[in-house]
């Protein structure tokens, strides 16, 4: 009832969900706003992501069910991984399409490339995640884009702390990425659980918001409370988990992908939900934050005749592919 309460008090006519898988349910929910709009459903849409902790049921039940580490953090990829520590948090993103957003003067913070979903099916158990699913899924949403997966640099991974799940991660990440990088140029991972907790069902809109000012400032943070690196992450896999700040690695596009998990329902920008983003640069419209869709090829034409008006540093191939006429893009408000 949650969602349609809102939708009454503003007076908001399109599609409105309560989406529950977990601790992927922001993620799951942006990927399935950014179906509405594909499909013109819809032509903005508000996704977001709560968890308060009101009472110590939930709490008592997750420490019942062995998910909690005792001294309430997240040690995400470090071999003291032992459960994660629970965060509060709420976040919310605006989506929209590209030439909507360009005709309305808003400003455009980055791009939503593609987003997917998927479900484990019968894993060892419903907390533990598969790599199978993981890889297919992150493959599939690259795929679906025609996207080339060694531009991506970094990759914002669950990393809940787990000493089971973050290898498992770790090790579907690189399968994908590791034939693509090198000791020298590797792809780096972060988990913003070590930061601020797991937000739960909040975690996923977290890590988009992290996503864009990662993308924004051209700065990867540093993984908290990473002192030794799980051994079961393999080094011939290329992935580096920073442990301070460092500069975006390479000049030019930035892109990443974001992974969600729940009780084994994924996004990935990927999910996972997977989520590729795309860094953009509006450096005259500042009010605005929030996530678009280009639809047509027209509006791509329309993008590139904008960006020649923007200062150089943002290219015409960051708006556009020739081979796919779509796009997503991301903002904040």
């Amino acid at each position: 009832m949650l969602s349609n309460r809102i939708s009454w008090f503003y007076d908001l006519r399109g599609p409105s969900l309560t989406i529950d898988t977990a601790c992927s349910s922001s993620l799951v929910a942006l990927h399935q706003a950014c179906n509405s709009i594909k499909v013109g459903e819809s032509t903005m849409a508000i996704v977001g992501g709560v968890n308060l902790i009101l009472s110590n049921e939930v709490a008592m039940t997750l420490d019942k069910g062995g998910v909690l580490g005792p001294d309430g953090i997240c040690r995400s990829f470090d071999e003291k991984g032992n459960g994660y520590g629970r965060g509060e948090g709420i976040g919310v993103l605006v989506l929209k399409r590209v030439c909507d957003a360009l005709r309305d003067g808003d400003t455009i913070r980055a791009v939503i490339r593609n987003s997917g979903s998927n479900q484990d099916g019968r894993s060892p158990g419903i907390t533990q995640p598969t790599k199978a699913a993981q890889v297919d899924l992150i493959r599939r949403v690259y795929s679906q884009a025609g996207l080339d997966m060694s531009f991506t640099r970094f990759f914002e991974a669950h990393g809940t702390g787990t000493f089971i799940g973050d290898p498992i991660e770790a090790s579907a990440i690189g399968e994908l990425f590791g034939s693509l990088r090198s000791s020298e140029h590797p792809l780096y991972v972060g988990a913003l659980k070590s930061n601020i907790g797991h937000l739960e069902g909040a975690s996923g809109v977290a890590a988009v918001i992290k996503g864009v000012y990662t993308l924004e400032n051209g700065v990867i943070p540093a993984n908290t409370w990473l002192e030794k690196l799980n051994p079961k992450i393999q080094n011939s896999w290329h992935l580096q988990f920073p442990t301070e700040s460092l500069p975006w690695p390479q000049a030019g596009l930035r892109r990443m992908s974001i992974n969600s998990f729940g009780k084994q329902t994924k996004a990935s920008g990927l999910s996972q939900i997977p989520v590729l983003v795309t860094s953009r640069s509006f450096p005259q419209y500042t009010n605005y934050s929030r996530c678009w869709w280009l639809k047509r090829p027209c509006c791509s034409r329309r993008c590139f005749e904008f960006s020649k008006k923007l200062p150089s540093r943002r290219s015409s191939s960051d708006c556009g592919n020739s081979r796919k006429p779509s796009r997503l893009v991301l903002v904040p408000r």
